[in-house]
């Protein structure tokens, strides 16, 4: 009932989880030994392979491997807010202060995404549904 923790589809609600990790095969066994996840793994062609966490029959988190140029990242969870239009927000962030990360992109048969830093140093990403 927490309703910060609800998966909207409006503007500016939290819409998506997801484990960016050197290691799915160990992230993987964790959170569905922790938490009772049973994972499905999606070919998504060149980005590699791409983990639903799923609760019973509902996807509740993704999980995906950090590529080596990530560098010295670490592990880490990420999450998305649900926006109107993600190329107008990507510019909108931008003038306020964030630097991207990942610019506009395509999920196909998803919708559309980007990945900033916000002013303070915090990382999100925005994502629009098809």
């Amino acid at each position: 009932p927490h309703p910060g923790a609800a998966q909207g589809d409006s503007h500016g609600y939290f819409c998506w989880r997801e484990c960016l990790t050197k290691n799915t095969d160990t992230a993987g066994a964790f959170y569905t030994n922790l938490f009772g996840y049973t994972a499905q793994e999606m070919d998504m062609g060149e980005q590699g392979m791409y983990t639903m966490l799923m609760m019973g029959e509902m996807p509740v988190a993704g999980m995906m491997a950090m590529a080596p140029e990530w560098g010295e990242v670490p592990s880490h969870w990420g999450v998305y807010v649900t926006v109107n239009d993600v190329d107008k927000d990507t510019e909108r962030a931008t003038a306020l202060g964030a630097k991207i990360v990942v610019p506009p992109s395509d999920i196909p048969n998803m919708g559309r995404f980007s990945m900033l830093t916000g002013p303070t140093g915090v990382n999100f990403g925005i994502f629009a549904a098809l």
